[in-house]
């Protein structure tokens, strides 16, 4: 494997950024953790896309500036009532009004579904982290080592 060149500047305050970034994903794996037992509990059930529509906001700050939320209507039978619900998706790509899909439902409160784009985002961001942590963690690896070659030639 090929040495990782650091700027002597950043191996300062390196490790300082790894035990940042450590704590920030123990954070989100917590958040992981409580979107998981959250919905735990959820049960599947069919259902129709009733709408699919994309919202576009534009910032009347700047020109270049919008922001798209896409959102999708369910409508499914729970309980033997029939329920309307939407929720923010990441991506319209590949939903159709008068699809059949499977989303999940709270029995206890059957209007209410798993809302899966901020569980979506935060699993998406931790896998970011972690891929951070392993990279910053080769990093101070690399430091480590070329310590030691130095001590061992007796240049510290």
């Amino acid at each position: 494997m090929q040495a990782i060149k650091i700027n002597p500047e950043a191996k300062k305050s390196i490790s300082w950024i790894l035990l940042i970034a450590l704590l920030a994903t123990v954070v989100l794996v917590a958040l992981d953790v409580k979107y998981h037992n959250k919905y735990a509990d959820f049960q599947a059930v069919d259902a129709v896309i009733s709408d699919v529509t994309r919202h576009v906001t534009k910032s009347p700050s700047s020109k270049n500036r919008t922001s798209y939320t896409n959102s999708i209507t369910y409508e499914y039978e729970a309980a033997g009532k029939t329920y309307t619900a939407t929720r923010r998706e990441f991506t319209r790509i590949g939903k159709t009004e008068g699809e059949k899909v499977s989303i999940k439902y709270n029995p206890d409160h059957p209007e209410e579904i798993q809302q899966t784009y901020t569980q979506s985002m935060c699993m998406i961001i931790t896998a970011l982290l972690l891929f951070g942590d392993w990279f910053l963690w080769m990093c101070v690896r690399q430091m480590q080592k070329e310590k030691e070659k130095k001590e061992m030639r007796g240049e510290i």
